[in-house]
């Protein structure tokens, strides 16, 4: 219980840690004193995390059954993570991988979307035209971990592609 009877038809409630909650109501008639409800209501009520923010990443991929079997291996890459949007369990942003290659150095900016839980649950896609990856994943603290599967395709041939990765926000 958070508060004894009352007359206002109001509370305010911040949580400090996000989860899965149930509010119920007790209500009672005016001016009758007794512990028993005349009505009572509950109703889930999930507090989801935030997750707007740059995180750094490391982590590693698989590629096997590569067009090239040159592709095929474990290759380590780290980059930034950057959640740009939330609207309640959905968001949005973007995964930016540098990498090098005999034309030199760029950076693979691709999209990512998602959903949150209350228990920090994630999952979505990222990925553009030239790969396409699905995730799932949890967040702790400010540490959210992704393992993600899919395949790339571009001018040389095609992967597919395994691998995981942890984000940290500072």
């Amino acid at each position: 219980m958070v508060r004894d009877w009352s007359t206002s038809a109001t509370y305010t409630w911040t949580p400090t840690t996000f989860g899965a909650y149930a509010l119920g109501i007790w209500v009672r008639n005016s001016g009758v004193s007794g512990d028993d409800p005349k009505s009572t209501a509950s109703a889930p009520f999930p507090i989801l995390p935030a997750l707007v923010g740059t995180y750094a990443f490391t982590g590693s991929a698989t590629n096997p059954n590569c067009t090239d079997p040159g592709d095929n291996g474990t290759v380590p890459f780290s980059g930034t993570l950057t959640i740009s949007s939330q609207t309640g369990g959905s968001f949005g942003g973007t995964v930016a991988v540098p990498t090098c290659d005999d034309l030199g150095c760029h950076t693979d900016t691709v999209p990512l979307s998602g959903t949150v839980t209350g228990t920090g649950q994630v999952n979505g896609t990222l990925g553009n035209a030239e790969g396409r990856y699905t995730y799932s994943g949890s967040l702790s603290g400010t540490t959210l971990t992704l393992t993600f599967a899919g395949s790339w395709r571009d001018e040389l041939g095609s992967c597919n592609l395994s691998g995981s990765l942890t984000a940290i926000k500072p």
